[in-house]
């Protein structure tokens, strides 16, 4: 299967956008998807999670923020 159809949200957005992907130091590995004039999602890397599941709820997270306006936020608390 084609990787650019697999992760077609991911694709879409490094036309325009970034990903920062990267560890902070009491969290761990997250994935941070910004457009041009937002953060789409904060996601973090779960125990155990491979990396091709990674990126592959990180598709998942920013087509409901594309979609349904739900931006998933996994690194800060909720107020």
């Amino acid at each position: 299967m084609d990787p650019s159809l697999h992760f077609s949200n991911i694709a879409e957005l490094v036309a325009y956008g970034d990903i920062t992907v990267g560890v902070l130091r009491t969290i761990g590995c997250v994935a941070t998807p910004c457009d041009e004039d937002s953060t789409l999602v904060m996601l973090v890397r779960r125990n155990n999670e491979s990396l091709i599941q990674f990126p592959t709820r990180l598709d998942q997270a920013m087509a409901k923020a594309y979609n349904e306006g739900v931006f998933t936020d996994e690194i800060n608390p909720p107020l």
